[in-house]
C-alpha cells in the first residue's frame, strides 16, 4: 500500500508541475503589451452612462440609451465606430462578428450589441446597410432577438460626444473629413454602469464572454465551465485583456490533486482492510479431516 501511496504522490506532484509550467507559459505569451491605434481612451471604470441620451436605432426609431438598461437584466457591448470609416471600422465589426459567431451567448439574449456611429453626418440608411451587412455574415442572425439585440444608431454631434466623453473615447475629425479614433469594446453592466475595456480589434471570443459574465454580475453565467473560467482568469489592465492566474489554477489543481489522493488512500484502506478480515478459503487439495468415535 505504502508504494502506491508514493505512487499516488508523485503523480500529484507532476500534474501540479505540468498545470504550473501551463499558466506560465500563457502569462509569458500576453507579456507583450497590445498596441492601442488611434488616440487614447481615458478608462471610466464603474461611471454610469447619460442613460437619458437620445440616438436613431436602424430602423430609423428614436430610442433613449436608458431603454437597453431598464429592466433588461442584459449587460450590452458598446462600439463607437462611423460608417463611412475607410480604414478600421468596417474591420473592427467584421471581427466583432466573427467573435460573436464563435460564442455560445447570443445578441438580444445574453447580452445587447450596440453601436453608435459618432459622425453626425451619417444616416439611418447607413446604419441599416451596416447592420444587414454584418448581420448577414451571422450564422445565428434569424435566432429570435438577435435583430432587436443587435442594433446600429446614428445621433447628433452633442449626443454623441456625450457618450463618448462618459467612456472616456477620444476622437477627433480631421481635415479631410475622416476621424482619427481608438479601437475599443466598452462592456457596460446591466444598469448602465462601464464595467470593462477591450482594446484593439475583436477576436477573442474566450476575452469577450468573460467580460459579459463578469458584467452580467453573475446573471448569465450557467455552466460549471463558465464558473471555472471566470475563477482562473483575471483581467489585466495594463494589456487589456483577460490572461491566465497562476495562482488561482494552481488553487483548482491543488484542489483537484487532493482529492484524487484521498480518494486513493481510502479505497487502498478499505481494501486492506477487507483483505485482513476476509475468512481464508481452504486451500485447494488439503485432505478433509475425519472424525471418528469410538
Amino acid at each position: 500500500m505504502n508504494r502506491l501511496v508514493r505512487q499516488l504522490v508523485v503523480s500529484a506532484a507532476l500534474v501540479l508541475g505540468a498545470v504550473a509550467w501551463r499558466a506560465a507559459a500563457q502569462e509569458n505569451y500576453y507579456e507583450t503589451p497590445a498596441q492601442i491605434r488611434g488616440m487614447d481612451v481615458a478608462e471610466q471604470i464603474g461611471k454610469t452612462l447619460p442613460l437619458e441620451l437620445t440616438f436613431v436605432n436602424d430602423e430609423g426609431k428614436a430610442v433613449a440609451l436608458r431603454e437597453y438598461f431598464t429592466n433588461t437584466n442584459k449587460p450590452a457591448v458598446v462600439t463607437l465606430v462611423y460608417y463611412d470609416c475607410p480604414l478600421v471600422c468596417d474591420l473592427v465589426l467584421s471581427k466583432q462578428a466573427q467573435v460573436f459567431a464563435k460564442m455560445d451567448y447570443r445578441p438580444g439574449k445574453q447580452f445587447n450589441a450596440l453601436i453608435f456611429s459618432f459622425d453626425p453626418r451619417e444616416t439611418t440608411a447607413k446604419a441599416a446597410a451596416a447592420k444587414e451587412t454584418y448581420l448577414s455574415a451571422y450564422p445565428n442572425r434569424s435566432e429570435p432577438g438577435v435583430a432587436e439585440g443587435w442594433r446600429f444608431h446614428t445621433g447628433t454631434e452633442s449626443a454623441s460626444r456625450e457618450l463618448a466623453d462618459a467612456l472616456g473615447f477620444q476622437y477627433r475629425k480631421l481635415s479631410d473629413g475622416n476621424y482619427s479614433h481608438p479601437i475599443c469594446q466598452f462592456i457596460i453592466t446591466p444598469d448602465g454602469r462601464i464595467s470593462r475595456y477591450l482594446y484593439g480589434y475583436p477576436d477573442d471570443a474566450r476575452d469577450l464572454t468573460l467580460a459579459i459574465i463578469e458584467a452580467s454580475e453573475g446573471k448569465v453565467r450557467k455552466t460549471i465551465g463558465e464558473r471555472f473560467l471566470s475563477f482562473c482568469y483575471v483581467f489585466d489592465a495594463s494589456i487589456g485583456k483577460y490572461t491566465l492566474h497562476v495562482v488561482r489554477l494552481m488553487q483548482v489543481g491543488g484542489a483537484v490533486t487532493l482529492l484524487i489522493v484521498g480518494v486513493g488512500i481510502a479505497l487502498m484502506i478499505r481494501a486492506e482492510h477487507r483483505r485482513k478480515h476476509a475468512t481464508p478459503a481452504p486451500a485447494l487439495g488439503a485432505a478433509t479431516p475425519t472424525v471418528t468415535t469410538g
